[in-house]
């Protein structure tokens, strides 16, 4: 697993380790904040707030 945070083609984080990846708020301010998230080379879906607050991955 290679979890990645990028923007504008620049790598910002980069890991293969399962412990070291955000939690899903940290991720939708991530992807708020105009970065991509990429997991084993495939983009994330964009985060959602729900009624509750920020949805899960």
């Amino acid at each position: 697993m290679t979890y990645e945070v990028k923007k504008g083609g620049r790598t910002y984080m980069s890991t293969q380790h399962e412990s070291c990846r955000y939690p899903p708020t940290v991720e939708a301010t991530i992807q708020a904040a105009g970065y991509d998230i990429f997991v084993d080379g495939k983009r994330q879906k964009k985060a959602r707030p729900t009624k509750a607050g920020w949805g899960d991955r």
